[in-house]
């Protein structure tokens, strides 16, 4: 009950962020459709660079006696490319994302006949998402800089790389596993970009990102573990071309 819950949570949270976001593209916000043709072309390029906290939750366990998890908070890490466009008629940039991240480490000890069993994971994920932005253009921060605030939603498919090593301390016996798993993410965002030269603009976004489920598959021993969620959140910085 308390998963199904966390679910239905996590979708509602989605569909207010979705909601509010193309609200927000309602409002009038005030036209800054020169200044977008005056610094370049609707199609720009981004190289982003990933780091964050992230957990992994609700773990179910199979096949090990009375097992310690060794998680929580972890610094995460990884980087990118953005190719999307700025809509000049609506204050709005779509965006196709490419991420890797690395890696999320969850080790796992359990008691067994042979000894103190020791369980390694290593998780990297490489997502490909669509993003929509809202932008408020007509704010600048800072006197005549011109910053960008901007706020949006993300969502699209992941897919998650795991190794587990599975080892016997008394004896260092070891065996690993290698697993894929395809999930559905999503995220929500906000940050502010600075265009700083003719072509060039800069952002920085901070994002919550849900990454669905985890999977070890079931080692050859028998043992198996899933994470219901993996969430991370993000300080995105991005150094975005505009082309002509």
């Amino acid at each position: 009950m308390a998963a199904e819950r966390a679910d239905h949570f996590s979708v509602r949270l989605f569909r207010t962020a979705l909601t509010g976001a193309l609200l927000a593209a309602a409002v009038p916000f005030p036209a800054r459709a020169a200044d977008a043709a005056a610094a370049g072309g609707d199609w720009y390029a981004t190289v982003v660079v990933v780091g964050g906290a992230a957990e992994v939750t609700r773990l179910d366990i199979d096949g090990m006696a009375a097992p310690y998890v060794e998680s929580g908070w972890q610094a995460v890490g990884g980087g990118g490319v953005r190719v999307g466009r700025i809509w000049r008629d609506l204050p709005l940039r779509t965006e196709l994302e490419v991420v890797h991240r690395y890696r999320f480490d969850l080790d796992v000890r359990s008691p067994s006949p042979a000894g103190l069993l020791d369980f390694e994971t290593n998780i990297g994920t490489t997502s490909a998402m669509l993003n929509l932005w809202v932008e408020h253009r007509g704010d600048r921060l800072g006197g005549d800089w011109p910053v960008t605030p901007f706020i949006g939603v993300t969502a699209g498919w992941a897919r998650h790389h795991v190794e587990t090593i599975r080892t016997v301390l008394a004896t260092g016996d070891r065996s690993d596993e290698h697993e894929a798993t395809d999930v559905f993410a999503w995220g929500l965002g906000a940050g502010a970009s600075w265009d700083f030269a003719d072509r060039w603009t800069a952002e920085a976004v901070w994002r919550y990102m849900n990454l669905g489920e985890v999977s070890t598959g079931t080692l050859e021993t028998g043992e198996s573990y899933e994470a219901g969620a993996y969430s991370s959140h993000d300080l995105v910085l991005g150094l975005r071309y505009r082309f002509r």
